[in-house]
């Protein structure tokens, strides 16, 4: 996750300056961005994950919107879009 996040403005900014762009917990993990532009190419970036045998499963993927965001904005992960 760091190696495809670090050079990318990702992310919430917290007060130091740092981002945040994802909370793991065992094998789930919250990707997390303000843009729904940036977030898909944040999960977009995350496919390096398959070549370590990690994927998304998109039938347990969903999307939180909080804010201003457009519903009417698909993400896509797998090519599969995920609910909302």
């Amino acid at each position: 996750m760091r190696q495809s996040t670090m050079s990318t403005d990702f992310g919430l900014i917290w007060v130091d300056g740092t981002r945040l762009t994802d909370l793991d917990f065992a094998d789930d993990v919250v990707l997390i961005d303000s843009d729904v532009k940036r977030l898909q190419e944040l999960i977009t970036a995350n496919h390096e994950a398959s070549k370590v045998g990690l994927g998304v499963n998109s039938n347990k993927c969903r999307v939180m919107v909080s804010g201003g965001w457009e519903v009417s904005a698909n993400i896509y992960a797998s090519g599969l879009p995920l609910r909302l």
